[in-house]
């Protein structure tokens, strides 16, 4: 990966344990886990028919260094972009530990 194109900031966030409210479990909520520079590769926006209406789905690669904490991401977590939280569809090593891309979906 070049140096020269990691030039945004993204945060990666992992759900904390679950809460149990007496009758059910909740999924814990977002935790801060790791900031880290990041390139954005944008994709074809797709409309996909939802509930009645129009629902606009961006998928978006980021791309980061492979390092301890980027090797434990899941398609569990979320990245924070600018503010807009985006669900990971799929995480991928990057040749042999160059780095790691993170393809999330916004809703919009």
């Amino acid at each position: 990966m070049e140096a020269g194109k990691l030039d945004r900031r993204v945060t990666i966030e992992r759900r904390g344990a679950p809460v149990d409210t007496g009758m059910t479990k909740k999924p814990g909520p977002w935790a801060f886990l790791a900031d880290r520079a990041a390139e954005v590769i944008y994709s074809r926006s797709r409309e996909t028919l939802a509930n009645q209406g129009v629902e606009a789905e961006l998928p978006v690669a980021f791309r980061v260094r492979f390092d301890s904490v980027t090797k434990t991401i899941t398609v569990r977590d979320r990245l924070i972009y600018e503010g807009k939280p985006f669900d990971l569809k799929s995480v991928n090593e990057i040749g042999r530990r160059d780095g790691v891309e993170l393809v999330g979906v916004a809703s919009v």
